[in-house]
């Protein structure tokens, strides 16, 4: 065989290789088109949320976009001493339900917490804080609450958002914090809620939440800081600095 064709040859043994190669690319791709395309509709039959290209290619829980949320932070609250359940103000039956409620979310951790009978139990239950403030406008308020219990140095303690019904109050937000926000804006008919967790006097951790199907849902999380460092100056801010967690 001359040098010439001994090279032809190589070159068509190449692209007939490449040509296999591309056309097993080109099948995995319309494979997983349609894999991609297979779930979405799974997902869609289920009611499962989410769309499944995101499901493949990102964590469970998309952050939103910064523009699509604003912390009305001067709107803070904060439950007292004095409004434990045990001062509560309220129907007896009312109160032993939000009491069962509140004890079905602690007895399960009675060890952990260092709590060892059921009046200590009763104790805990009875310390935990309590306001009642309608969330969806339907004139029966929902139970908000604060444990006593399993609190952080910097004042961070469970919490809580519980709803009446007619088989007693169901839990529709457990979180941990300090203060917490209702803001302007509601989702579904309920009030988005922000759950700030107090790492330090300027620096907070922020939890989004909204409501959906039944319950409320983290929505995102944020870093808000009252400081800002400019070289070797720590500036005070009067409005908070609001990043995405894990963009700062």
């Amino acid at each position: 065989m001359f040098p010439s064709q001994r090279i032809v040859a190589i070159l068509a043994l190449g692209g007939s290789f490449f040509s296999a190669e591309l056309r097993e690319f080109l099948l995995l791709d319309r494979w997983t088109d349609r894999f991609t395309q297979g779930l979405e509709t799974t997902f869609r039959a289920t009611g499962t949320d989410g769309d499944a290209a995101e499901i493949l290619s990102k964590p469970s829980r998309a952050v939103p976009a910064p523009q699509d949320f604003h912390w009305n932070w001067r709107q803070w609250q904060e439950l007292n001493a004095q409004e434990s359940l045990r001062n509560a103000k309220m129907a007896s039956l009312d109160r032993q339900a939000i009491a069962a409620a509140i004890a079905a979310q602690l007895r399960p951790i009675m060890a952990d917490l260092d709590i060892g009978s059921e009046n200590q139990l009763r104790k805990a239950v009875l310390d935990t804080r309590i306001r009642m403030i309608d969330l969806n406008n339907d004139g029966v308020p929902e139970a908000v609450a604060q444990g006593m219990v399993n609190c952080s140095p910097t004042g961070n303690c469970p919490f809580w958002v519980f709803r009446k019904t007619l088989r007693g109050y169901k839990l529709l937000v457990e979180s941990y914090g300090q203060t917490f926000t209702f803001q302007r804006t509601s989702t579904n008919g309920f009030r988005d809620i922000v759950i700030p967790m107090h790492g330090s006097t300027t620096e907070s951790g922020l939890t989004d939440y909204r409501y959906k199907d039944g319950n409320y849902h983290d929505a995102g999380s944020y870093d808000a800081s009252w400081t800002v460092t400019e070289g070797d100056i720590v500036r005070e801010l009067k409005e908070p600095q609001i990043t995405p967690c894990g963009q700062r």
